[in-house]
């Protein structure tokens, strides 16, 4: 899972804490299906999930107040301010902070689980995003995203004892800065640096029982090379580490070394993709990712694919072979955002702009 395209899964579990995003700071979120591996590495061998924060046009200062309250005490407040700093439009910022906190009701029934404590089991929520961009002339522009959200989520033990607490403190942060330019008419180049990490703290009776704390940093140089409007080569380069701090699991720091090239291309009615990465392992050796995809476009709702993806290593083989009617381009579908399932059935809004 990416955050603005940086990696926030945990080292674990290999998954990323979606409760902890709240609605207010995403944009929009990408779905990418399939083995993807070519693409983002082997951690994308099911596919991608990326959320992008929200990115503001450059407009005078805007307010934005949102509060809501419902049953269960469960209430939200929101305040966001966004716009642009100068008359030109040059640089435009965001500044979102928002808060969520609900006292729930028991997750497990108590004549069900004899052990479980029958006290409601509540959630907090309280999250902040900030991104600035600044635009140098017609070709260059520069920036850097910031976004943390910090959760207290009540939960029940059916094997514990019925006057047990038990809560996890947990946090999800994702920073980078980055710097994009347009070198010429036809080449593009992007730097990225930056740092995300994954947090989860079980604490039983207010007392820790665990630790879970992943951090992700990355260092990823594009390249995108327009050759017409219907054939790009994109080239990169990516270094990536990642640690884990657990009382509970011991793992070696990873890093990774990563290049790749891409080609998107069409021909009358056909669309064709090819991919190779490589990656080199710090804890095992290094690995093939490849990809190749056709795509034939009867009209504007018919179209069929095939496409075939595989993973080669000193140590392992994973191919994968799959006909399909998505787009085998590296675009992708958008997909809507759910929030935390909640308990309150009657809740009301009030919200303010300016």
């Amino acid at each position: 899972m990416l955050i603005d395209g940086v990696r926030v899964e945990s080292g674990s579990l290999g998954a990323a804490q979606l409760l902890q995003l709240m609605r207010d700071q995403i944009g929009h979120i990408e779905v990418v299906n399939g083995n993807v591996s070519a693409l983002y590495g082997s951690s994308a061998i099911g596919g991608v999930v990326q959320i992008f924060t929200k990115e503001r046009e450059p407009h005078p200062p805007r307010f934005y107040v949102e509060t809501e309250y419902g049953s269960y005490h469960t209430q939200r407040q929101a305040v966001d301010v966004n716009g642009a700093l100068d008359k030109e439009g040059r640089t435009t910022f965001s500044f979102d902070v928002s808060r969520e906190k609900t006292d729930g009701f028991s997750s497990l029934d108590p004549a069900k689980a004899l052990n479980a404590n029958p006290n409601a089991n509540g959630y907090l929520n309280e999250s902040i995003a900030a991104t600035v961009r600044h635009t140098f002339g017609d070709k260059w522009d520069a920036g850097v995203r910031f976004l943390q959200s910090n959760g207290i989520d009540s939960y029940d033990d059916a094997y514990g004892l019925p006057i047990d607490l038990n809560e996890s403190h947990n946090r999800l942060r994702s920073m980078s800065a980055f710097a994009n330019g347009k070198l010429t008419d036809f080449w593009t180049t992007h730097v990225t640096v930056a740092q995300g990490q994954d947090r989860a703290n079980p604490k039983q009776n207010s007392v820790y029982t665990s630790l879970f704390d992943s951090e992700n940093r990355q260092y990823l140089w594009q390249n995108d090379f327009r050759l017409s409007d219907d054939h790009k080569i994109v080239t990169g380069y990516e270094h990536f580490d990642q640690t884990l701090d657990s009382d509970q699991l011991a793992a070696p720091d990873r890093h990774v070394n990563s290049v790749y090239a891409d080609y998107t291309g069409r021909f009358g009615q056909s669309d064709v993709q090819a991919n190779v990465r490589h990656d080199q392992y710090s804890d095992f050796s290094g690995a093939n990712s490849y990809y190749l995809g056709y795509a034939f476009n009867f009209d504007a709702h018919w179209r069929a694919s095939a496409s075939y993806a595989g993973r080669r290593s000193a140590r392992r083989v994973s191919t994968t072979s799959t006909i399909r009617s998505s787009a085998i381009r590296r675009s992708s579908r958008s997909a809507a955002i759910r929030s935390r399932p909640r308990c309150n059935t009657h809740r009301r809004r009030w919200a303010w702009r300016a």
